[in-house]
């Protein structure tokens, strides 16, 4: 047997929620009433994957293959442009499909996944085209399956829109609304980025969508909702808060006030016609207590080679505290296990405040570097700011009631 364990919250009419988020479980006890602080399940607890000390060995990477872009968003926070860039060399790109491959076949797993990022990965064009060929090659050689995924800014030509099409299974778009947001947000884009857009859809290829909210579109979230599922019905739509770093050229576009944030978020979470997700609150019915895997750690690469858990570092910082490693000359992998060990630790676990907190497993700590941006170098045992945990938890309580509420009424 099994002890999960038992979140608790007190309602506004005195009585108590339960909350068990590793069974999925959700109850309403009267004030007053005996509640344990572990439940006995034969269910095993998901447990956090970390390999050994001297074990590392991915089989899924994000390749920044360029910090060049073709737009300059008001608010990037790695001040990407068209100018002032660098490239992965190719070289360096096949001996990172080498590396999961061999780490596939090491420990018995039966495929391997690339995701192009940048930067605009679209703007090196031969590294997409070169790899991405190299890594079909080899992974037939070897009996392995291959994933890939890109995050675009979708401003390209129809030309490369087939190739993407043909190579490339899951493809993220940067949106931020229809045209008035969207141009204001990111470069006069709106024109080129709906255009391939629905080019995409006019080929059945359907793609996500990430959408950037600031204090300015986040007063017309719901009409952004209806562009998008009017226009983009099949995708799903991850809507995340401006992070107030880097390039802020727009002094009237800064970060959406939170309260209002969520309160939007609370009403387009009710809404049955639309696929949203914010990482701010993350919903899921599977149990998972990590933020986004840096912890892990994630394995990205840079355009520089060097090995990092988590890329959104503003190009202003001169050191990455998520790095861990790098990529030499000859294609080999260095690693710093003190630094990877660090980063390891940098889970919601390890974090006193945290611990009891019924809404854990939906805020999951919160985002690393947007903590990093607040707090400095003790980031990694904050808390988020109090006016973000009261959100979560009230957003948190909503939909535990809500799906209570839903299972009660098929009964």
């Amino acid at each position: 047997m099994f002890e999960h364990k038992v979140f608790k919250r007190i309602l506004s009419d005195g009585n108590v929620l339960i909350f068990v988020p590793s069974l999925n479980f959700v109850s309403i006890v009267k004030e007053g009433d005996m509640v344990p602080d572990f439940i006995e399940s034969e269910k095993p607890i998901p447990q956090k994957i970390i390999n050994a000390q001297n074990d590392f060995y991915p089989t899924g990477v994000t390749i920044l293959t360029t910090n060049k872009c073709n737009l300059q968003c008001c608010y990037c926070y790695g001040s990407f442009r068209p100018g002032n860039f660098s490239f992965l060399p190719i070289n360096l790109g096949k001996k990172i499909v080498d590396f999961l491959i061999q780490n596939a076949i090491k420990i018995g797993r039966k495929s391997i996944r690339m995701s192009y990022f940048g930067g605009e990965p679209t703007q090196y064009w031969e590294f997409l085209e070169e790899i991405n060929d190299y890594a079909k090659k080899m992974t037939e050689r070897y009996n392995i399956l291959f994933g890939n995924s890109i995050s675009t800014n979708g401003c390209i030509t129809k030309q490369q829109a087939d190739w993407l099409i043909n190579n490339i299974k899951d493809i993220q778009i940067s949106i931020d609304g229809f045209k008035t947001i969207q141009d204001r947000h990111r470069d006069n884009s709106f024109d080129r980025c709906y255009e391939i857009a629905k080019y995409f859809y006019s080929k059945q290829k359907y793609f996500n969508i990430r959408a950037t909210v600031s204090s300015v579109s986040v007063n017309v979230l719901e009409n952004i909702v209806d562009f998008f599922v009017s226009e983009f019905p099949k995708s799903k739509i991850a809507f995340e808060p401006l992070s107030p770093c880097g390039r802020l050229s727009d002094p009237e576009i800064k970060d959406p006030n939170i309260d209002l944030f969520f309160k939007k978020l609370e009403k387009l979470y009710c809404t049955n016609n639309a696929n949203i997700k914010s990482t701010l609150c993350q919903f899921s019915n599977s149990y998972n207590e990590n933020f986004c895997g840096v912890d892990q750690p994630n394995f990205f690469v840079t355009p520089d080679g060097e090995i990092v858990a988590c890329s959104r570092i503003d190009n202003d910082r001169v050191i990455n505290p998520f790095q861990y490693g790098y990529i030499n000359n000859l294609g080999q992998i260095i690693i710093d296990r003190e630094k990877m060990e660090f980063i390891r630790a940098i889970h919601v676990n390890n974090i006193v405040g945290c611990n009891n907190c019924f809404a854990k497993s939906t805020c999951k700590g919160g985002c690393p570097s947007q903590k990093l941006f607040l707090f400095g170098d003790g980031f990694s045992q904050k808390t988020l700011p109090t006016e973000v945990c009261k959100n979560i938890c009230d957003l948190t309580e909503k939909r535990l009631l809500s799906k209570l509420n839903y299972k009660l009424s098929q009964l």
